[in-house]
This record gives C-alpha cells, sequence and structure tokens, in this order.
C-alpha cells in the first residue's frame, strides 16, 4: 500500500461536512495537508474542522454553496488568502435523489441533481484551475460514480449527472 504524504500542501474539500468528504479531510490530514472544508451546512463543516484540527492538522471552514459561481469564486480566494496558495482540490459536493423510475422524477428535482452534480464542479474547477495555471499547478480529484458509465433503475437523474463529472475530470485544463 502506498503512503503518499501531503506535507504542507493546502487541501480544497467541498462536501466536507460528511460521509466521503470528511473521512477524506482525516486521510489528507492524518498525511500532513492543511485543510479548507467547505459545505453548505456549517455545522457539520465545522464539526469535520474540529476533528481535523484534534488530529493535529491546519484547517479552516468555507461555507458555500457550490452552485453559485460567487460563492465559489470567492471559497477559493478565500483558500488563497488563508493559506498562500491552493495545490489540490477535492470537488465531492453532490446529491442524488430519493429512487424512483424517471418518469416520476419532477424537474426541480433533476434540476437541483444538476445543479449541484454538474454545474457545481464545473464551477470549481473553473476558478480552481485559474488559481492553479497562474501558481505553478495543482491537481484536482472529482467525486463521481461508476454509475456514469451504467445505468440503474430508479437513479436516472444522479447516474444522468455523473457521466459529465467523468467528462470534465477527464477534459485537460489547457
Amino acid at each position: 500500500m502506498m503512503n503518499l504524504r501531503f506535507d504542507n500542501k493546502v487541501v480544497l474539500i467541498t462536501g466536507g461536512g460528511g460521509g466521503i468528504g470528511r473521512a477524506s479531510a482525516m486521510a489528507f490530514a492524518r498525511a500532513g495537508a492543511q485543510l479548507a472544508v467547505t459545505d453548505r451546512d456549517a455545522q457539520a463543516g465545522e464539526e469535520t474542522v474540529r476533528q481535523v484540527q484534534a488530529l493535529g492538522a491546519q484547517a479552516v471552514f468555507i461555507q458555500a454553496d457550490v452552485t453559485q459561481a460567487v460563492q465559489v469564486q470567492a471559497m477559493v480566494a478565500q483558500v488563497v488568502a488563508h493559506f498562500g496558495r491552493l495545490d489540490c482540490a477535492f470537488n465531492n459536493a453532490g446529491i442524488e435523489e430519493e429512487h424512483m423510475r424517471l418518469a416520476d422524477c419532477d424537474e426541480s428535482i433533476f434540476d437541483r441533481i444538476m445543479a449541484v452534480n454538474v454545474k457545481g464542479v464545473w464551477l470549481c474547477m473553473k476558478y480552481q484551475l485559474a488559481h492553479m495555471a497562474q501558481n505553478g499547478g495543482g491537481s484536482i480529484v472529482n467525486t463521481a460514480s461508476v454509475g456514469g458509465l451504467i445505468g440503474a433503475p430508479k437513479m436516472a437523474a444522479y447516474r444522468a449527472s455523473t457521466h459529465p463529472v467523468i467528462g470534465l475530470a477527464k477534459t485537460p485544463p489547457g
């Protein structure tokens, strides 16, 4: 097993208030990273920061809605203002619908899932890459799903939202 170190690297994690985001924040903290944890839910995000700091890592919470360009741009700017740079981003914020047939999925549910899971990743990459390109590079990882490659009954909107994320991840930044 690899022993990857992120000593003195600044890592931004969206959707860091729980689940995969919180577990990733803890792993990055153990690997020596300095963390910016973001989430729409301030209480959950601040709890992740407390847990990361209990491990001895530097961390800051930034509340942001990844569907809002102004908030995403400000989020990246706050990371850079706090730590001086951004080395790595883990775009993990995402939602899924209640399991339902495609014909039963309301347009507002579909639109919300696409806004968070696709537009949110695109906006994050847009502003992260702009900073990284001007500062010697960096790395971005996006949460997607094998569901972007194969369908599943009663998960049409979520599965449809993961395919574009895979496409964004495969797109060269230049």
